[in-house]
């Protein structure tokens, strides 16, 4: 059973797993109120359970405020895209942010649930899967997985102090409604243009509603201080893209050579130019995925009963949805 919070807090919740945890939140009866920037659009997340707070989130004031009566915190607002030109506004937004609202969190004390990144963990050796346990000394050398490494250690240090600090750390999340660029490489293999990259590097992923679900069991049942990898599968993306061409009916993909990915900055410019793109994205997203980033997610299971859909079934809804929005329904 998942125990239910009656009151609370989402921050980054006009985000693509924002947005599910809030509409999960909602579904579930829960008082849900969202802490988000003066401009942001909040139509996706608005509804009868759902208070909209507008606010500076670095200012203590507002997270104060925001935190005041909510049982629990979720804690997801982040810069996640990759090729950011802004090391210091990457920073700002993953780092501060995240000090700012979990001493809010604390000061209140609430349970504050950190949504960090199994790319702050750092790459995983061998054959096998790793677990909560892990931590990288190296970390892969794009501002996003510094950054969200950084965040996590504001959280573990804030844990440690006594705060009722809760880490989840998601792999790739994937699902209907992402607008990254990976679904626009996704959408071409689905229309049949078949066009993927091929790393022998295994990486995670969990379909986004599962990710919601994960937060919720975190935030209800989960235990202060302690951590929690949110992955369902793990694969290579040889195999990524070959499941998905099987589900959506099309031919196997052609696929990017490995050695192109592994070259990472230096084909850059030409991985762009095949993929269509942007190049610093594509800098970036190439740096990720030439390391192992192979998680097992069993303490979510054994502990909290999760139980996430398998990689098949969550691709066949994404299938579903692109072949519904080039129809133009969403």
């Amino acid at each position: 059973m998942v125990v239910m919070a009656a009151t609370a807090l989402v921050t980054g919740a006009t985000g693509f797993v924002g947005a599910a945890l809030v509409r999960r939140l909602a579904a579930d009866g829960v008082a849900v109120r969202v802490l988000v920037r003066p401009s942001s659009d909040t139509a996706a997340v608005e509804g009868s359970t759902v208070a909209v707070v507008r606010g500076d989130l670095t200012d203590p004031g507002v997270a104060a405020r925001a935190v005041s009566g909510a049982d629990v915190v979720y804690h997801l607002a982040a810069r996640n895209d990759l090729g950011a030109p802004d090391a210091a506004e990457m920073r700002r937004a993953n780092v501060e942010i995240t000090r700012v609202v979990l001493t809010a969190a604390a000061r209140a004390g609430a349970v504050a649930v950190h949504c960090s990144s199994i790319a702050a963990l750092g790459p995983t050796p061998g054959a096998g899967l790793a677990g909560e346990a892990h931590w990288s000394e190296s970390v892969v050398p794009v501002e996003y997985a510094r950054s969200k490494r950084e965040a996590h250690l504001v959280a573990r240090s804030l844990a440690a102090g006594g705060a009722r600090v809760r880490i989840a750390s998601p792999g790739g999340v994937y699902g209907a409604g992402d607008h990254s660029p990976l679904v626009d490489m996704m959408a071409r293999v689905v229309n049949g243009v078949p066009l993927g990259y091929v790393p022998r590097n295994r990486q995670s992923f969990v379909h986004v509603d599962d990710c919601a679900d994960a937060l919720v069991r975190v935030g209800g049942s989960g235990v202060d201080g302690r951590e929690y990898v949110v992955v369902a599968d793990a694969v290579t993306f040889r195999e990524f893209w070959t499941m998905l061409a099987h589900v959506a009916g099309r031919r196997r993909p052609l696929l990017v050579p490995a050695w192109m990915v592994q070259a990472g900055a230096h084909a850059a410019p030409l991985l762009s130019a095949i993929s269509g793109l942007d190049a610093a994205y594509v800098h970036d997203a190439a740096a990720m995925i030439r390391w192992d980033s192979a998680y097992s997610g069993r303490r979510l299971r054994d502990e909290l009963g999760w139980s996430p859909r398998s990689l098949a079934d969550g691709l066949g809804d994404v299938v579903t949805w692109l072949r519904d929005r080039q129809r133009g329904g969403d």
